[in-house]
C-alpha cells in the first residue's frame, strides 16, 4: 500500500504540491474562522456611540457598515442582525 503511494507522489508531485496547497490553506482558514469573535455588546455599543446604518451600496456589499458618532466606520462580522 505504501509503495503505491509513495509511487504517486513520484509520478505526480504537481498535483501532490497542489493538493497539499489546498489542505494548508483550508487549515488557514479555519484556523482564521475559529479566531473571530463575536461582540455580545454590539447592540450596547450601536446606542452608546449613536450607530446608524450606512447606506447599501448598489451591489450591496456594505450592507453591515455601521458609520458612529466618533466618525469611524464599524464592520460587524457574523451578525445577528
Amino acid at each position: 500500500m505504501f509503495n503505491s503511494i509513495f509511487e504517486y507522489i513520484k509520478t505526480r508531485q504537481r498535483d501532490v504540491v497542489l493538493i497539499l496547497g489546498f489542505i494548508i490553506a483550508i487549515a488557514v482558514l479555519i484556523y482564521l474562522y475559529a479566531q473571530t469573535q463575536p461582540d455580545e455588546n454590539w447592540d450596547q455599543f450601536i446606542i452608546e456611540h449613536k450607530c446608524k446604518v450606512m447606506k447599501t451600496h448598489v451591489s450591496g456589499h456594505q450592507r453591515s457598515g455601521w458609520i458612529c458618532d466618533d466618525g469611524k466606520e464599524y464592520y460587524r462580522w457574523r451578525q445577528q442582525v
